[in-house]
C-alpha cells in the first residue's frame, strides 16, 4: 500500500511538472483503477489521450476500465484502436473476442481469439477462449486441441478441464444433427 501511495505521489508530481505527460497519466490511471477508482482512472486515461491520441497503453487501459464499468460500445472502440495502433497486442484481441462472443458473434470472436493465440501462444486464457468459441460453433476436435494447450500452460484450471471433457464427449458423438 505504501509503495502504491508513493507511486501516486510520483505520478501526480510528474503531471504537475508536465500536464501533457501521457505516460504519467496512464500509469496514474492504472494505479487508481487497481484501487477501484474507475472514474478517476478513466479521467487520467482520457487526459493521456488528449496529450497523445495514439498512445496505445492509454487506449488499452481505458478500454479495460470502460469494460469494468459496463460501457461496451466505447470499450470496443478503444480495443479496436489499440489493435489498429499495435496489431501485435494479443490481450486486446483476446478481450475483443470475449466481448463479441458475449454479443453472439462467434465468427468475429473466433477470429480475435485465433489472432491472440497466434501472437501469444503461451496464453492459457486465449487458448481456452478459442476452444470455447470453437466448441460453441460445433468444431469440437479443434476445441479439444486448444483446451489441451490451455491446460498444458495452466494445468490447474478446472473450468478449462471441464470444457475439455465436454468437448471430448461431443467430438466422440460426431457432428450435431
Amino acid at each position: 500500500m505504501e509503495r502504491r501511495n508513493d507511486a501516486v505521489r510520483e505520478y501526480r508530481a510528474s503531471i504537475a511538472l508536465d500536464p501533457q505527460h501521457a505516460a504519467a497519466h496512464t500509469n496514474l490511471g492504472v494505479t487508481l483503477q487497481e484501487e477501484g477508482q474507475l472514474r478517476n482512472a478513466m479521467m487520467h486515461y482520457r487526459d493521456a489521450l488528449r496529450a497523445e491520441p495514439d498512445f496505445v497503453s492509454a487506449h488499452f487501459n481505458l478500454a479495460n476500465a470502460l469494460r469494468a464499468a459496463g460501457q461496451v460500445d466505447e470499450t470496443v472502440r478503444h480495443y479496436l484502436e489499440s489493435v489498429r495502433l499495435e496489431p501485435t497486442l494479443a490481450a486486446a484481441h483476446n478481450n475483443l473476442g470475449e466481448i463479441v462472443a458475449s454479443q453472439g458473434d462467434l465468427k468475429g470472436a473466433t477470429g480475435h481469439f485465433r489472432e491472440a493465440v497466434r501472437l501469444d501462444p503461451g496464453s492459457a486464457t486465449a487458448h481456452g477462449n478459442l476452444g470455447s468459441a470453437l466448441g460453441a460453433k460445433g468444431i469440437f476436435r479443434e476445441a479439444v486441441d486448444h483446451f489441451r494447450d490451455a491446460l498444458r500452460i495452466d494445468p490447474g484450471n478446472e473450468g478449462t478441464r471441464r470444457n475439455l471433457e465436454l468437448a471430448l464427449e461431443r467430438s466422440a458423438s460426431g457432428p450435431p444433427r
